[in-house]
């Protein structure tokens, strides 16, 4: 009875010449459009010319994500790390604004919801399923702050398929699933910010609990 070595231990194309001086890091960057979902706990919400007068009613942005991480090969299957990366968080933000009535001159002060572009950082576990494939498909649980003001948390599912294109280099792309709930934020306007989505009329607040989807492309590489 024989075996083959090479299929002892999947340890992937890229690592299968079992040099002493292969590492086990891995380290990608990776770019995408990304779709959010929020839901504001309020009516009256306004998002362009449409007034939306439904309590609980969605709003949805689409805008564009990056990430990028490092993480260590604890085994051929399991590996562990660090992610971070650059996205949008909705988020009230209270604004004051002048309303004139008659004789007199009213001041409200109100919500937006703006989305403005947040970094954020996680920890990360990949799970690989066939990792002695060339082309190898995998998914990740990441879980983390997100740098907005005040710092929200942030839940990530993402999987992924990569494609070995030498020893060291590969091609990465996948889909994402991110979930944060921020809350209100500590900085107010005299008027809605250049990101604002929408408007919260008689407002008080609050946190957004949004649902983002997003689509990846980048590479990964092996040091």
């Amino acid at each position: 009875v024989g075996f083959d070595p090479q299929h002892t231990m999947p340890i992937g194309y890229q690592a299968q010449d079992n040099s002493s001086s292969f590492v086990p890091l891995r380290v990608f960057a990776s770019s995408g459009p990304s779709y959010i979902m929020f839901t504001p706990k309020l009516s009256n919400f306004v998002q362009g010319t449409e007034t939306k007068t439904k309590i609980g009613m969605t709003g949805n942005t689409f805008t564009s994500a990056t990430e990028a991480g490092v993480e260590y090969e604890i085994s051929p299957w399991t590996s562990a790390g660090v992610h971070f990366g650059l996205g949008s968080f909705p988020q009230y933000q209270s604004f004051t604004h002048g309303q004139p009535s008659s004789s007199l001159y009213s001041q409200y002060l109100d919500d937006s919801v703006k989305s403005p572009l947040s970094t954020w950082c996680a920890l990360a576990v990949t799970e690989t399923f066939n990792p002695q494939d060339r082309a190898r498909f995998s998914l990740t649980l990441a879980g983390g702050p997100a740098f907005t003001a005040p710092v929200a948390w942030l839940g990530e599912i993402e999987p992924n398929v990569t494609y070995d294109l030498s020893p060291k280099l590969m091609l990465r792309g996948g889909l994402s699933y991110d979930i944060a709930r921020v809350s209100q934020s500590t900085q107010s306007s005299s008027t809605p910010s250049n990101s604002t989505t929408g408007i919260i009329i008689a407002s008080s607040g609050g946190t957004l609990l949004s649902n983002a989807f997003g689509l990846n492309l980048g590479i990964s590489f092996h040091p």
